[in-house]
């Protein structure tokens, strides 16, 4: 799809500090600009997990991330597929899709954490609708931004669950056979006082133990 012989007079700047181009004179443009900074949030979000929780998940789901960034720099340097409009969005090579691949990561594992892991959560699917939508709504902003074509934000979103899908069974290996327990022991570890409570609570969220904590408070006063 050539969105340039739509876009005749698509002027694009570079979003404040970014590098992320986008026309300033179109709110929707403006929309795409933050959906695709969300994986600079996320990771944004795992580092504060990290440092305010001491939660090793934080480093085992960022590391998976990280990998599949890492996957993609490999890929595209072996396709060399250019992007769709390189005389106005710049140079650089599009299959497959970097932001596509990493929420794609992003869906495929939680849904598997969510799913096999959390028993407890209520109201699982619609919290895995709302994630599908919004890697979705990801993957198509860098088309309207005309970053990319259908085909490379298609590859990098089937790419980033599968990756997804093997990372979540590999880091269940590794638990079943000790290596988080081992890991835990370290002198670095229990210096940082890294927990795996997060792992062993089984979804547990703010509110579950805020109503666990007023249960107790109520029980305690009669």
């Amino acid at each position: 799809m050539n969105f340039t012989t739509i876009y005749d007079n698509y002027n694009v700047i570079p979003f404040d500090d970014t590098l992320i181009l986008y026309n300033p004179n179109d709110f929707l443009s403006i929309i795409c600009v933050y959906l695709s900074l969300s994986p600079i949030l996320l990771l944004t979000f795992y580092l504060s997990w990290l440092i305010i929780t001491r939660e090793l998940e934080s480093i085992i789901v960022a590391g998976g991330q990280l990998i599949n960034e890492f996957i993609n720099k490999i890929l595209k340097r072996l396709i060399k597929q250019p992007r769709p409009h390189i005389s106005l969005m710049g140079p650089g090579y599009g299959m497959p899709s970097a932001h596509s691949q990493f929420v794609g990561f992003l869906l495929s594992y939680w849904s598997l954490k969510l799913w096999l892991q959390w028993g407890t959560v209520p109201n699982k699917f619609k919290y895995n609708l709302y994630l599908f939508i919004f890697t979705i709504t990801v993957c198509l902003s860098r088309v309207y931004l005309l970053y990319h074509t259908f085909d490379q934000i298609i590859i990098g979103y089937v790419i980033g669950i599968l990756n997804g899908i093997i990372y979540f069974g590999a880091v269940g290996l590794v638990r079943q056979i000790g290596l988080v327990d081992w890991l835990l022991k370290w002198p670095l570890c229990r210096t940082l006082l890294i927990t795996d409570s997060f792992n062993n609570n089984k979804g547990t969220t703010l509110y579950n133990k805020w109503e666990s904590i007023n249960a107790i408070d109520e029980n305690n006063k009669s």
